[in-house]
């Protein structure tokens, strides 16, 4: 008898982005209480800068090489020896840049933490090319072992750290680990590594699903990190740590469902990408589990958010409540538009998610240059700006595209969005009923009603459409390891 799932079963995505998702939010959580806000502030600018630059290289021809139907020794061999050449470029570039990003924050402390992180730049780019031909073979099992071995060791070097003194260095330590545990691991698998070799004509195949696509990731990525950077230069160290556990509260619990459908929906869906009845199916199926999942979490925190932050972080971070709340809604927005980039991409029309991302990139920094948010409320606004018109534009492009309509769309989402409402409506109107409880046992009452709420309104719906497709499907696959 299996005690595990197969190495391909869709039970492996889901570790890994709870276990990722957990452990960032967690180790964000214990280490900027051990630090405090203003060395949590300092850490999390140099983080941002790193993975700023970190984006395109681990991202360069990962979704390339797993959406191209035919893949060619020449393909791997051209991907991997470019991916190099750029991280060690990108490392460089980083390391000569550092004083300049530092002086720009007013903190020179940051210039020795820079150049540090720099030197993982190779390392992280080859692993992100790894995992492209991993996802391409849909070995969910590896790619997950990154992070159940990876993100508990990054962690405890993290806590470690900072509780050793080492201030904002706890942080630049907790990233280390975790680029080298995950190199380590995505090596051993990729062997022997390919002779020296640039194919030029590969190159080109590459590059026409590659460009946009890793511009519109690295954009979509990146946004938040130059938004902190931003931040930073308009406001305080102190406005800069509270908008970050506020974000990353809400942009963690909320990943575990879009990473985990993302990742199941992009070699799904480039696989039927030449049979459009099957795949305007295929995405209204994972549009349904990505609300399912990711509403209730979204939603759930952008209620709980102030009585969560105070009872797991003190009352010194009160002030990442509110923009938390707005965060939600933002995030609500976006999950319930479904795993449209990943539709893009299967349909090689990548240049659409550079656009929305463009966009969605460059509104926000506008309005924070305008503003000048000395709050973390004003700058949780700027950054919801985008949520209001893009989400729904998008969907409505994709529906085109895929020959269907709006009321197709919300015989899918039915469940999910009736299922939201109602955990809303448990959740605050318990929140109004314990107001004057303490944060621990208001925040669980309310978790608890939002719950049950959530689950009764599903298995109501369940029982008055007995008919209908299963959407509770994606468990089965994860326990036989088929699609």
């Amino acid at each position: 008898m299996r005690l595990l799932p197969g190495p391909q079963a869709a039970a492996w995505v889901v570790a890994e982005t709870a276990t990722s998702a957990v452990f960032s939010l967690v180790g964000l959580l214990f280490v900027a209480r051990v630090i405090g806000p203003q060395q949590a502030g300092l850490g999390a600018l140099a983080a941002s800068a790193f993975l700023l630059v970190e984006g395109p290289a681990s991202m360069l021809f990962g979704d390339a090489l797993m959406q191209r139907r035919e893949l060619s020794r020449a393909h791997i061999a051209t991907a991997f020896w470019v991916t190099l050449a750029v991280s060690v470029a990108a490392a460089a570039v980083l390391a000569l840049l550092a004083p300049l990003i530092a002086a720009a924050s007013s903190l020179p402390e940051m210039t020795p933490m820079l150049r540090v992180l720099a030197l993982l730049l190779p390392l992280s780019g080859l692993a992100g090319m790894f995992s492209g031909l991993a996802l391409r073979e849909r070995w969910y099992r590896l790619l997950a072992l990154r992070t159940l071995l990876g993100q508990p060791l990054a962690l405890a070097a993290g806590i470690a750290a900072g509780l050793q003194g080492a201030g904002a260095w706890a942080l630049v330590v907790q990233q280390v680990v975790a680029s080298l545990a995950g190199f380590a691991l995505m090596a051993l698998w990729f062997r022997p590594w390919p002779a020296p070799r640039i194919d030029r004509p590969a190159l080109r195949e590459l590059w026409a699903v590659a460009g946009p696509q890793v511009t519109a990731l690295v954009v979509m990525t990146g946004r938040y990190r130059a938004f902190l950077l931003v931040l930073g230069l308009v406001s305080s160290e102190v406005v800069v740590a509270a908008t970050h556990v506020a974000f990353r509260m809400v942009d963690v619990a909320g990943s575990i469902v879009v990473s985990a459908i993302g990742r199941l929906a992009a070699p799904r869906l480039a696989a039927l990408q030449h049979n459009r009845t099957a795949l305007a199916e295929a995405f209204g199926m994972l549009s349904r589990w990505q609300s399912l999942g990711g509403l209730p979490v979204a939603l759930g925190l952008a209620v709980v958010a102030p009585r969560l932050i105070e009872a797991l972080m003190g009352p010194e971070w009160v002030a990442a409540g509110p923009p938390a709340q707005v965060v939600g809604i933002s995030a609500a927005l976006w999950i319930a538009g479904g795993p449209v980039m990943a539709l893009w991409l299967a349909m090689g029309r990548t240049r659409m998610n550079l656009w929305v991302q463009g966009v969605a990139c460059v509104l926000p920094l506008v309005l924070m240059a305008l503003l000048r948010p000395t709050s973390p409320s004003v700058a949780a606004w700027c950054w919801a700006s985008t949520a209001l018109l893009l989400p729904v534009g998008q969907l409505h492009l994709a529906l085109l595209a895929l020959h269907r309509g709006w009321l197709w769309l919300l015989g899918w989402m039915s469940p999910a969005l009736l299922a939201a409402l109602a955990m809303l409506a448990g959740a605050l109107g318990t929140g109004a009923a314990t107001r004057d409880w303490a944060a621990p046992h208001a925040l669980a009452a309310m978790v608890a009603a939002g719950a049950l709420a959530w689950a009764a309104t599903l298995a109501l719906w369940r029982l008055l459409h007995p008919g209908s497709k299963d959407w509770l499907s994606l468990a089965a696959a994860s326990t036989s390891g088929q699609e």
